[in-house]
């Protein structure tokens, strides 16, 4: 079980949707309006991220059960895409809500 991705955490990643490929960090800029953690809105399925290369992101990996407002909990170390093919990985998260599956 890890923590709990929030509004504001990040993510980082490879950006391939340059002449040269870019790392970039991607950070959680829209979460549940309604389920909070540690003071912050909750990432879940449906979230969406803004990355440093210019692209947003969504998550492909999240909690298959622990679920927010109709969507997966994102959680350290799960995965997501951005709209250029670039992948990042959850590498900062709320310590202590955790969630599991």
């Amino acid at each position: 079980m890890t923590g709990i991705a929030r509004l504001n955490d990040i993510g980082i990643g490879v950006c391939p949707g340059h002449p040269v490929p870019v790392p970039f960090t991607a950070v959680i800029i829209q979460g549940c309006t309604m389920t909070i953690s540690e003071g912050m809105p909750v990432s879940n399925s449906n979230s969406i991220l803004m990355c440093t290369c210019g692209h947003t992101a969504i998550p492909t990996m999240f909690s298959s059960n622990v679920i927010a407002e109709g969507g997966g909990v994102h959680r350290l170390g799960d995965l997501g895409v951005n709209n250029a093919g670039g992948t990042y990985v959850i590498s900062l998260a709320g310590a202590t809500v955790i969630a599991g599956g």
